[in-house]
């Protein structure tokens, strides 16, 4: 793993060779790069070249006013221009908003896109994008609670570790990241200008309350000129790239060979 200076006074963390195939990753809200700690080298191992990097208001990116998905959007679309190649767009749960709003403006830039535990415009019964919506995102301590919930059926060895530098980098930061959540309502109108093949990868133990079957109606009703091949992951909850990383991967680089007939399964 290497780190690469980049935009917004934020690195780049590195997997893999010059000269593949380029993954970009997206970390979700109030999370940071290293969220794809295990799945980057796993999918390094497999001939890419993976990175992750931080959104704005996280981790160690310049601390910016408070901003909407659209100008997560607009340093996303940098980033890729900075990276020179068209990417396979890695996103995790809220950061589906900023990833979806590129991907459809940008289709040069964006191979695809692979979405997990994605935060879309679904009302289910879980309560834990309830309590992201409120206060909760302007305290770290009760975000550092709300993490910890995400991974309902099994946790990384090192979770404690990540979550302490999750928690370093929040300081100060709660009302900026909040943001991400800002204008979402547009998601709806960007799925609908999006085209091509994508996937989309939820934990069935996923406290959100997003359910395998609620995630693929909702793909199909509001993205419908695309192609979604969605998945489901066996013990998995919020963060499938954490708690799951070599499901994750394995279906990541299935999905990025020739064109299958799409899927709705578990794994």
């Amino acid at each position: 793993m290497t780190e690469l200076e980049r935009h917004e006074g934020a690195t780049l963390l590195e997997w893999g060779p010059q000269g593949r195939d380029v993954v970009l990753c997206l970390h979700g809200l109030g999370d940071r790069k290293e969220a794809f700690r295990h799945l980057g080298p796993l999918l390094a191992q497999r001939d890419y070249r993976v990175l992750a990097m931080d959104a704005p208001g996280h981790g160690d990116s310049t601390v910016p006013a408070p901003r909407t998905s659209q100008d997560v959007a607009a340093v996303l679309e940098q980033a890729i221009e900075e990276i020179g190649q068209p990417c396979l767009l890695i996103a995790h749960s809220a950061a589906a908003a900023p990833a979806v709003s590129v991907a459809a403006n940008r289709p040069d830039l964006v191979r695809s896109l692979v979405l997990l535990a994605p935060v879309l415009d679904q009302d289910p019964d879980g309560w834990l994008l309830k309590l992201a919506s409120m206060t909760i995102m302007r305290s770290r301590p009760l975000w550092m609670l709300y993490y910890r919930a995400m991974f309902p059926k099994g946790r990384p060895e090192d979770l404690k570790q990540h979550m302490r530098s999750v928690r370093k980098g929040l300081r100060g930061r709660m009302g900026a990241v909040s943001g991400y959540f800002r204008d979402r309502q547009e998601l709806t109108v960007k799925l609908s200008n999006l085209h091509g093949r994508h996937l989309a990868i939820i934990g069935d133990g996923d406290p959100s309350g997003v359910t395998l079957d609620l995630l693929s109606a909702t793909l199909r009703d509001t993205a419908p000129q695309t192609t979604w091949d969605v998945y489901e992951v066996a013990g998995s909850g919020h963060c499938p790239h954490q708690d799951a990383p070599v499901s994750v991967s394995e279906l990541v680089t299935t999905f990025d060979s020739p064109p299958k007939t799409p899927h709705r399964r578990s794994r």
